[in-house]
């Protein structure tokens, strides 16, 4: 997900959380629970190669996802579509697999290849080839309303803000709705119009403005370092965002004249076309020795096959030697001139 503004960072967690980390930061979360309850059972069916049954799970996982009552977390999330995959793959639908898994990597393009399931080379490099493709992908409107009020938008659990742009493929999206919880919807970009804040059933007021939030005091004990650091906030609204300062162009030197081209003479060239030279002469020293035979035997040549047969010796030889002379040459004069 790329902004024309800023880039989003999702942070450490939210790229590597593994299943234990996750169900550890949301211990009260029923809907999470569900999730990754159906999580486990789609991949311990697959395992099993009970296809059906982890498809089903997947699909009840997937509603679970949209039904979430906390941020997202993406290396959750993302085995909602790899799962999937690995079921469709199974059952030999590889282009249904391939469109689960770009969608997987979408949302974690950290995602790695569960080898427990299926250990087979071909499909794992196919896999890694999709990683690169998504990464690649365009971003395209998000259809982001430029007031969101004291709401809070996420894209597969990343803060987006009025302005964002979203990779292009199937996501989820949430809206933390204030004065109630967070409700979330799967929806697929580009788009011709979307609406974030029908998400929030209770409407909201956009022109409310949040209050700054007071610094946090110091905690020993906290993993914010780990889990990669509070979560960025949006500007708010006719506040510009910050930018990055762009150092000046240094000043330029003064001209001068050119300065001189340093050209060095390539000594392996002009050995290897000295050594052809050699070749070529002796060749040509053996054509012109077989040249004046021929033509001392000339009278003693009894049908003209014969003489044919000895002209094409001299000929091939003599070819043989002009031919290493001429590129023997060329090496020569390349090695010591500029270009």
């Amino acid at each position: 997900m790329t902004s024309p503004r800023r880039v989003l960072s999702r942070g450490f967690l939210q790229r590597s959380a593994g299943w234990m980390l996750g169900l550890a930061l949301l211990p009260s979360a029923a809907s999470a629970g569900s999730l990754t309850d159906e999580l486990t059972a789609a991949q311990k069916a697959l395992v099993e190669k009970n296809v059906d049954g982890a498809l089903a799970s997947v699909d009840n996982a997937e509603a679970a996802a949209a039904e979430l009552d906390t941020v997202a977390v993406p290396g959750i999330v993302g085995k909602v579509h790899y799962y999937r995959g690995m079921g469709l793959y199974m059952q030999g639908d590889q282009e249904g697999a391939m469109s689960e898994w770009r969608t997987a990597l979408l949302i974690d393009n950290e995602l790695q290849w569960d080898e427990a399931i299926a250990k087979d080379g071909q499909a794992q490099d196919l896999f890694e080839a999709l990683r690169k493709e998504v990464r690649d992908r365009p971003s395209v409107e998000g259809h982001i309303p430029p007031l969101v009020g004291l709401a809070k938008l996420y894209v597969d659990g990343g803060r987006v803000c009025p302005g964002d742009r979203i990779q292009e493929g199937t996501h989820l999206l949430q809206v933390d709705c204030p004065d109630d919880r967070i409700h979330g919807d799967w929806a697929t970009f580009p788009k011709k119009k979307y609406k974030w804040l029908k998400l929030c059933p209770n409407g909201l007021d956009v022109n409310a403005i949040p209050e700054p939030e007071a610094p946090a005091e110091e905690d020993m004990f906290s993993f914010d370092d780990a889990l990669g650091g509070e979560e960025e906030g949006c500007p708010l609204p006719g506040e510009e965002p910050e930018v990055a300062d762009i150092p000046a162009d240094p000043i330029a030197p003064p001209p001068g004249p050119a300065p001189l081209i340093e050209h060095r003479v390539s000594w392996p060239m002009v050995a290897a076309g000295g050594g052809l030279l050699v070749g070529g002469g002796v060749a040509l020293a053996i054509a012109s020795s077989r040249r004046s035979a021929f033509e001392a035997d000339m009278n003693s040549f009894t049908s003209v096959g014969e003489v044919e047969t000895r002209a094409s010796e001299v000929n091939k030889v003599a070819w043989v030697g002009t031919g290493l002379s001429v590129v023997g040459g060329g090496l020569c004069v390349a090695a010591v001139i500029p270009w």
